[in-house]
């Protein structure tokens, strides 16, 4: 038997409030709050007036007014325990106690005692969490980060496998290109002061900045130029053979750019198919379940409709005639049934 909805002992006046919090039409409400809430977020500059600056602060007072009436509605027809097993409410709720310890401590910095600039900066840059409810709204952007989380694992050994490409690429880049001298008289086109193979940490950022794509041919080309030493014994402005360096340069981007990048959209891309895929069987699972619950509910209403003191229907058995006896009268027959005899 389906257990009866966790609704079903609330009194009017909660009703009202559950039939409110779960319509579309407040979902849609509470979107608009939170769009004008972003526009309103986005009229900030340096320096504003006076009256926009008021007038913006009434705003915020008015948003977060209405998040926490929207919070005390849900809790009020979900109960505590059904509101906070949510993670989505979970981080409304955050946002809300964000908002208003970011009023507290406007009011603290303007009434009662100093609070560090730094402080309200943060607080206010944590307003733009607001946008984030706007996710709880949209099916498919939390299909994604479910799709995100749940590939994770995959994608932290492809991490993995990212981190040792850096690794072995960056110490062959300081050992092929650590000497290679860039001032004014061997001026460079891509390498420099933030862009050089002198060491392992700054040849590990300076492959980030080839695998982003970033004039990653002008720093190939310093490599290919030709006033440099090519002894195997120099100890400045060396360089390498003029096929080493090209090969260096491509292997690595085609590696980074074209095969690991594509591992990793074809893993989330993977998921995200499973993750569709389970949703379209959930969906399959569930209308069956309804469509068999609706066939039971249909067949104990017509059990309830018949009738109980209909008359019961027996099987017919036939009669069994013996012969006639000589003693009795020629028109004389005698019946029995099977089951006085047996008795």
């Amino acid at each position: 038997m389906r257990a009866p909805p966790y609704w079903i002992d609330y009194a009017p006046w909660r009703m009202k409030i559950h039939g409110l919090v779960t319509s579309k039409y407040f979902d849609l409400a509470i979107a608009g709050i939170i769009g004008l809430n972003v526009v309103t977020m986005a009229m900030e500059f340096y320096m504003m007036p006076d009256e926009l600056t008021y007038i913006l602060k009434m705003f915020n007072y008015f948003f977060t007014e209405v998040f926490i009436l929207e919070a005390v509605l849900k809790v009020a027809a979900l109960g505590g325990r059904r509101y906070f097993s949510s993670k989505w409410n979970q981080l409304d709720t955050f946002i809300v106690v964000l908002s208003v310890i970011g009023i507290i401590l406007e009011k603290m910095e303007s009434d009662l005692i100093p609070i560090n600039p730094t402080i309200m900066r943060v607080m206010r840059v944590l307003r733009i969490a607001r946008v984030l409810k706007l996710l709880k709204m949209a099916g498919g952007i939390r299909a994604l980060l479910d799709t995100v989380i749940q590939a994770l694992p995959q994608v932290g050994n492809l991490g993995l496998l990212f981190f040792l490409l850096f690794f072995i690429f960056a110490a062959l880049g300081v050992e092929l290109f650590g000497r290679l001298a860039c001032d004014e008289k061997h001026p460079c086109e891509g390498l420099g002061e933030h862009a050089n193979f002198f060491n392992f940490g700054m040849a590990f950022l300076t492959l980030f900045r080839v695998a982003t794509g970033d004039n990653w041919n002008g720093i190939m080309k310093d490599t290919l130029r030709e006033d440099c030493d090519e002894r195997p014994d120099c100890f400045e402005n060396c360089c390498v053979s003029k096929i080493v360096a090209p090969l260096f340069f491509v292997i690595f981007v085609l590696m980074a750019q074209f095969v690991l990048v594509n591992v990793v959209v074809a893993v989330l891309m993977k998921h995200l198919e499973e993750s569709h895929k389970q949703a379209e069987d959930d969906l399959d699972i569930e209308a069956e379940l309804e469509a068999e619950l609706a066939a039971q509910e249909e067949i104990l209403a017509k059990c309830e409709i018949e009738p109980l003191h209909a008359p019961l229907q027996l099987p017919v058995e036939p009669i069994n005639r013996i012969p006639k006896v000589v003693s009795l009268p020629d028109n004389f027959i005698y019946t029995y049934f099977e089951h006085e005899i047996t008795n």
